[in-house]
């Protein structure tokens, strides 16, 4: 059985999506983020924005941050 590397997902947001990122409170980011596909998306290293907005919405991405905590 393989060991599957665990962690804490870290959630950062640009106005652009190419600077400007900074982390953000998990009660700050948006449901639509939290759908299990975008989350993948994040996780495999992609950014996201809802291109459904009308007026368009900030990126995001995550970082998995692995410390001795999460690891074992």
């Amino acid at each position: 059985m393989e060991d599957i590397e665990q962690g804490v997902l870290v959630v950062f947001r640009s106005e652009n999506g190419r600077d400007g990122w900074y982390a953000v409170k998990q009660e700050d980011v948006p449901d639509w983020v939290k759908e299990v596909d975008n989350m993948a998306r994040l996780v495999d290293g992609e950014a996201c924005m809802d291109a459904t907005s009308e007026s368009g919405t900030d990126w995001f991405t995550v970082i998995r941050v692995i410390d001795e905590e999460t690891a074992h």
